[in-house]
């Protein structure tokens, strides 16, 4: 070393220094990190080197420890995702039960209770009863006054009843009201205080006149008609040679569908047109009687109803073989009648129940205005006569 440049001696010097220190260092405090060389502290008392190159001349020699190689550390392996957890369900809340309220009981007062009677709502009575009495200035029977005689002067005034019982033959076998229709029997009573001023020679009672009447009558809804066919004897007490029989038949249309454009509400008839058809078997040898009629009921207040009416007569050979003034004779117009009724319901003035029916009181008046022929024969004349009457009906 003596011939060593002194120049060159001290690195060489601490090149071999750094060596040597290596050599007996531990392994652990060398790494290599690079190209260039670093210092790696290894503890707090001792610092350590690390040799990495520097570009220049041999590569590093690779630290040693323990007498082998350093082993390379095992990558670390990307943490695992959490796991998805799903949001549990949500849960409905239990319902609410409200308390139902409490119903307080209403006071009861106590009240005097009144008996009152009701008609039976089930099949309903298939009976019905109607009786009226009228009191007339005179009897005029189709054209013909029968109450009154030459020189009578004052009128006498002439006492007429009728009695009608009638039953629903369908009701009386439990069956719907009207389905085979209505069967009545009817009577006529006619009772003259001057009867024997008015036939001397047979006069011998005021009885003048008893009608026996047998109808059944029955609704035709789809033409809104009722049809009755009947059959009436008539009697006279004092002169029973005249006793006689005809059959009969009639037709009373309701004709509110007629007037549906102008009352659309109206159920009831407006002119209500009637036909009634009557032949005799006896005293005539089968003369005819026919009438057409119309009228209206008008209720003008309350319970009170005004009803005009007129009717229109046609004779074919009745008149005269009746009156005894020729025989046969044309088909004709005989007269036409002109009537107003004003009827008054007293049933609830007289404050009756139900069960007991109702009463009725009316006053008319009539015009008979004779047509052609009869009338300049003498066989009918102009008549003007009314008078008035009280009903009571009950069932049906």
């Amino acid at each position: 070393m003596c011939g060593i440049d002194a120049k060159l001696g001290l690195p060489l010097i601490a090149v071999l220094a750094v060596m040597m220190a290596a050599a007996s260092a531990p392994a652990e405090e060398f790494a290599l990190a690079g190209d260039n060389p670093q210092f790696v502290a290894t503890s707090a008392s001792s610092t350590s080197f690390a040799l990495h190159g520097n570009g220049r001349g041999s590569p590093p020699k690779k630290a040693e420890g323990n007498g082998g190689p350093a082993k390379p550390k095992k990558p670390t392996p990307p943490p695992e995702p959490p796991p998805v957890v799903e949001p549990a369900p949500a849960v409905k809340p239990p319902p609410v039960y409200e308390p139902e309220p409490i119903i307080e009981p209403e006071p009861v007062h106590e009240t005097t209770q009144v008996a009152t009677f009701e008609q039976d709502e089930g099949p309903g009575c298939p009976f019905s009863f109607d009786i009226k009495y009228h009191l007339l200035s005179d009897y005029v029977f189709r054209g013909m006054n029968l109450s009154e005689y030459r020189g009578e002067g004052r009128e006498k005034l002439n006492h007429q009843m009728t009695m009608d019982m009638s039953f629903d033959i369908a009701q009386m076998f439990g069956r719907p009201k009207g389905q085979y229709g209505t069967f009545t029997f009817g009577t006529f009573f006619e009772w003259y205080g001057a009867q024997k001023s008015l036939d001397p020679i047979r006069g011998g009672q005021n009885l003048q006149e008893v009608e026996y009447i047998l109808s059944w009558a029955y609704d035709i809804e789809p033409i809104a008609t009722t049809f009755t066919l009947g059959w009436t004897f008539y009697a006279f007490p004092n002169a029973k040679t005249k006793n006689t029989n005809e059959w009969f038949f009639s037709l009373e249309h309701n004709d509110a569908w007629m007037w549906k454009w102008l009352l659309p509400d109206n159920e009831k008839g407006v002119l209500n047109p009637s036909f009634l058809f009557a032949q005799d078997v006896d005293a005539t040898g089968g003369g005819c009687w026919m009438e057409l009629g119309v009228h209206h009921d008008f209720p003008l207040f309350e319970n009170f109803t005004l009803t005009p009416s007129v009717i229109a007569t046609i004779d074919h050979r009745y008149l005269n073989p009746l009156l005894e003034t020729g025989s046969g004779g044309a088909t004709r117009f005989a007269y036409v009648q002109y009537g107003l009724t004003g009827t008054y319901d007293l049933t609830p003035v007289l404050h009756l129940p139900d069960w007991a029916g109702c009463v009725t009181v009316s006053g008319f008046l009539y015009f008979n205005d004779a047509l052609g022929n009869p009338e300049d024969n003498g066989i009918i004349q102009d008549e003007f006569f009314g008078g008035m009457s009280v009903g009571w009906s009950w069932g049906g």
